[in-house]
């Protein structure tokens, strides 16, 4: 399942090796640690067209540098596919690469990642000889790993089954295994479909949590949703401990799990209303811990976005329509800070902090699976972006001061093009 080759991106060894290594010593950090303070110029958003008789699937490039080009778009990148259902995306920590995920491209035989090069950040090039997993399928999260390659879950084996596996890629994008080799470490919770993702590089653990399996969502069979947490050790990337979460009248699955920081532990979401916290040191011993009430039973998706070396996280609620502010410098008690409300029906799901901590980018549109599927939850298709004061104590309701207007609706941004659906974002 390799679409035609256009480019070269394994030939590169010495010098990826060379550039990568020089990035590091200037102290570039990668995902979970804290963010680097350096300037972000450009959001990608990865989206989906509405309409496959009048667009393709597509990579849009924007500016967000402060000043009247904030917002504007630069550049679309489109690909040769209809019907990936593009999901979510993240930069390599070198800059060189952005990953991105396709929801439903399985099941019409197309690529389930696409990896696009970043060596002109303006204008990507998507690349089309990267060896593609061939245990497992329906790529959903991306960590950004230290020799600059990345990390992903795939929900799902080659078929769109359980179960499925996370997929490892070097800092060349050669794709170095697919985990965990042993499936009878699965035993304690079969259904093996990974959604989200967290890894410590220092104390070389990883948490991923199973979420839904994707090919129960399609119309005709039972929906599916997981609550199954899963530890990992990064050195023989195998599974060292299996937490079953509870379950509620309304659990929507375990969607998100993210690092703290360095510390070793991990926030997750259980699908059920409830953000737990558990200590990724502890090994085997180590037990999830419900750290904060939302208050709903309801909450269809909660992704994470942790930043500020971990002392400060982002809860985006599409069932509510909001983004929670918590401080969590005792990641035990996180504190709540602030609430952003969408109005009624937006949604809120995949959110992303810059480089300087001072904007998030939301995108509201979550999965509508048309008549293929059961999961109808559209959003109103835009990114919008909020601004964060200088302590990331609040979010800044003043007066938007840049020229462009801080919703990106993707219904109307190409009238002739029928709108898309964007779901992935990264900053760069």
């Amino acid at each position: 399942m390799r679409p035609h080759d256009t480019c070269n991106c394994a030939k590169r060894g010495s010098s990826v090796a060379l550039v990568t290594l020089a990035l590091l010593a200037c102290s570039l950090r990668f995902a979970g640690a804290a963010t680097v303070k350096t300037k972000t110029k450009y959001l990608y958003a990865w989206a989906g067209a509405q309409d496959p008789a009048l667009a393709r699937d597509s990579l849009f490039v924007f500016s967000v540098q402060p000043g009247p080009d904030f917002g504007k778009l630069l550049n679309i990148v489109e690909t040769p596919y209809n019907g990936l259902e593009p999901h979510h995306c993240r930069t390599s920590v070198t800059g060189r690469w952005l990953a991105c995920s396709c929801m439903l491209a399985v099941f019409f035989k197309l690529p389930s990642i696409i990896f696009f090069s970043l060596a002109d950040p303006a204008k990507p090039v998507m690349l089309t000889n990267v060896t593609l997993p061939i245990h497992s399928a329906v790529a959903d999260e991306f960590v950004a790993t230290p020799d600059g390659g990345f990390l992903a879950t795939m929900m799902t084996n080659a078929s769109g089954w359980a179960p499925g596996r996370v997929a490892r890629y070097d800092g060349n994008l050669n794709l170095v295994g697919e985990y965990p080799q042993d499936l009878s470490e699965l035993a304690p919770a079969p259904g093996f479909n990974p959604h989200g993702i967290g890894a410590d590089f220092k104390h070389q653990t990883m948490l991923t949590v199973d979420y839904l399996e994707p090919a129960s969502s399609l119309v005709g069979n039972t929906l599916t949703y997981r609550n199954t947490a899963r530890l990992w050790s990064l050195k023989n990337m195998s599974i060292i401990g299996t937490y079953v979460l509870p379950k509620t009248e309304k659990s929507k699955g375990a969607m998100d799990a993210v690092a703290i920081g360095e510390t070793g532990a991990y926030y997750l979401t259980g699908g059920n209303g409830y953000l737990y916290y558990l200590d990724g040191q502890k090994g085997k011993k180590a037990m999830p811990e419900i750290v904060y009430n939302s208050g709903t039973r309801d909450s269809v998706s909660c992704i994470l976005q942790p930043f500020r070396g971990g002392t400060r996280l982002l809860l985006a609620m599409f069932g509510l329509d909001r983004v929670l502010l918590m401080d969590t410098t005792n990641p035990r008690k996180p504190m709540l800070l602030d609430i952003y409300q969408f109005p009624l029906g937006t949604g809120g799901h995949v959110v992303r902090v810059s480089n300087n901590e001072k904007l998030a980018a939301v995108a509201t549109y979550f999965l509508e699976e048309g008549a293929i599927g059961q999961i109808h939850h559209p959003g109103d298709c835009t990114i919008r972006f909020l601004r964060l004061n200088a302590q990331g104590t609040r979010f800044i309701r003043d007066e938007w001061p840049y020229t462009r207007s801080p919703v990106i609706n993707f219904t109307e941004l190409f009238p002739g093009k029928g709108g898309f659906r964007t779901h992935g974002v990264a900053f760069l």
